[in-house]
């Protein structure tokens, strides 16, 4: 029993340093030193392989455990079904849980959000929204969390159901859960466009005391296109809050092109060379278009032609 938690010990080290080749390496050293690995040991070695870039391996560590006796535990399951997120590979999440069903084990959180999430991000909404659904009756302790919600309203942002992800987020907050930057976020992202409910959106947030960071800010002028003045006034009013990042400017500056407001569009791809943060080829096509639409080529080829060729040669 000593030796092995010293190696579920090494393992949990490697796992942290997300070293998952060592910890696939140590799993098959240690029969060679009479030393069986348990439940522990291949739970460690699949989510070293989960977070790394082996999610593959993930998957045959549990064919692995089946053939050496070792029952698979709910971690096990959540640590592969979190592999099929990052991959992106629905198709084996549907796997996942039919093993984890068939195994008698109920999804907890992290297996609920990460499941969730494997559906939203290859665009299958509607089985992203029936875990969520089969998820969401639960009571106490295993109730859906902040994180379930927020994977849910984020696999419906990217659809024409908008007003479903109003619905899950008004949901949330009525079951006591405090909504946070990543759940406002996902749900104002799935108001691109909408710029009345984004607004409206807004003013709830605000009145909630949630603060609007930089991420929620950019997603929320995405909604501005056809109210490009009223997205520009948003931003002026909050921009003083924020730290901007280049994303946020890129939209900030979007807003310019679709207004043919080419002087504020150049002022800030300006500061972006003086300053900061690092503009992209987003950011000059951006500030390019609104040139154009207000028949201004004049303005880019002239306003600092020399600065802007140095930095684009290090984009």
């Amino acid at each position: 029993m000593a030796a092995l938690r010293v190696a579920n010990g090494a393992l949990a080290t490697l796992l942290r340093k997300a070293q998952w080749c060592q910890a696939i390496d140590l799993l098959r050293q240690m029969p060679m030193e009479k030393v069986e690995p348990s439940v522990v040991s291949f739970n460690t070695t699949v989510a070293a392989c989960a977070r790394g870039t082996a999610w593959s391996r993930s998957i045959e560590l549990l064919s692995v455990m089946h053939k050496k006796q070792v029952q698979p535990n709910i971690k096990t399951f959540g640590a592969c079904i979190s592999a099929s997120e990052r991959a992106s590979h629905w198709t084996l999440t549907v796997e996942l849980l039919r093993q984890l069903a068939a195994a008698a084990l109920a999804p907890d959180g992290p297996v609920a959000t990460s499941a969730v999430s494997a559906f939203g991000k290859s665009r299958r909404w509607q089985e992203a929204l029936f875990i969520f659904s089969q998820f969401s009756h639960v009571k106490g302790r295993g109730a859906p969390n902040l994180f379930v919600y927020t994977a849910a309203v984020a696999a419906v942002a990217g659809t024409s159901r908008w007003q479903w992800a109003l619905e899950l987020y008004t949901e949330a907050c009525g079951k006591g859960l405090r909504p946070d930057a990543a759940l406002a976020g996902a749900a104002m992202s799935a108001l691109e466009g909408r710029w009345q409910a984004a607004a409206a959106f807004l003013s709830d947030l605000r009145r909630s005391n949630v603060r609007p960071g930089t991420p929620l800010v950019t997603a929320a002028l995405g909604a501005f296109g056809s109210a490009w003045l009223r997205g520009l006034e948003l931003f002026a009013e909050l921009r003083p809050g924020l730290r901007p990042d280049t994303p946020l400017l890129n939209a900030a500056i979007g807003l310019c092109a679709a207004g043919q407001a080419w002087k504020l569009a150049l002022s800030l791809l300006q500061g972006m060379l003086r300053s900061g943060p690092r503009p992209t080829v987003e950011s000059f096509n951006a500030a390019a278009s609104a040139c154009a639409a207000a028949a201004r080529w004049e303005a880019c080829s002239h306003s600092s032609a020399g600065r802007w060729r140095r930095p684009l040669s290090r984009l």
